[in-house]
């Protein structure tokens, strides 16, 4: 058996501790075929039979470029999280300094949350996880109408709660353990605190970044998502009626 030059020995054991420590700081992060892979490398095999291993170059490259994607994926996040909380500050503000503007003057209201709010919504998307499998079905007018009918119903129904935004003490954005590695998709995760001591709200953005644009899709209010418990309900109304019948409820409610 032919022995490992000193350099490479020690190129080698110097990589299998490396290996080791970051198995061991991302176990929660790296899927387990991966793991076993990389434990067995950074094991007790016989060293002349690893070094000429095809999971040699494999492991180190993707352990490196993982690890230093992790940055990145802590800026994006960063990025969505500055982009969420200027809209709700600017949002809490306007409210807060106009409330009686706002309380008496619908269309001032609503005004307010196209220009503020629902621009920063992809009204789109969030339409189509609410039609779910009914939007695959639907023609392309189909789709137009329902998501004007649903954009409609939205601020016929919500608006007028926006209203609590001006009893809005503070909003504590909480950091995720895990960020996700997606450079367009993340959570952003927010408590709202009121005063006057009402119970505190979790809601949750669901953020998709398009054409450099960071735009909200979902909110999962205290754990519940918003699209899904929607589409719940539309769904057993479509399967009583239909679409359009749901599409003309929605534009007229």
């Amino acid at each position: 058996m032919n022995e490992v030059p000193i350099n490479k020995l020690l190129k080698l054991q110097s990589m299998k501790l490396f290996l080791r420590l970051l198995v061991n700081k991302y176990e929660d992060e790296l899927d387990i075929p991966f793991q076993r892979q990389a434990v067995a490398f950074a094991g007790d095999y016989n060293d002349n039979k690893i070094m000429s291993s095809t999971l040699y170059r494999p492991c180190i490259v993707f352990l490196l470029l993982w690890l230093l994607a992790q940055p990145v994926a802590a800026q994006v996040y960063q990025e969505a999280q500055t982009v969420l909380s200027g809209l709700l500050d600017s949002v809490v503000f306007e409210v807060k300094n106009n409330k009686p503007l706002y309380v008496d003057d619908n269309d001032k209201l609503y005004e307010l949350i196209e220009q503020r709010i629902l621009i920063a919504v992809d009204v789109e998307l969030f339409s189509k996880l609410v039609l779910g499998k009914h939007w695959q079905a639907a023609t392309e007018a189909q789709r137009r109408a329902f998501a004007s009918a649903f954009h409609g119903m939205l601020m016929r129904s919500y608006g007028k709660s926006l209203i609590l935004l001006s009893n809005v003490e503070k909003i504590d954005y909480l950091r995720p353990e895990k960020i996700d590695d997606s450079a367009r998709y993340q959570v952003v995760a927010t408590k709202i605190f009121f005063s006057g001591g009402q119970t505190p709200v979790s809601i949750s953005y669901a953020m998709l970044k398009q054409e450099q644009q960071w735009k909200i899709f979902d909110l999962i209010i205290d754990g519940l998502s918003l699209a899904k418990q929607f589409r719940q309900n539309f769904n057993i109304e479509i399967k009583e009626t239909s679409l359009d019948a749901l599409i003309q409820r929605l534009s007229t409610s």
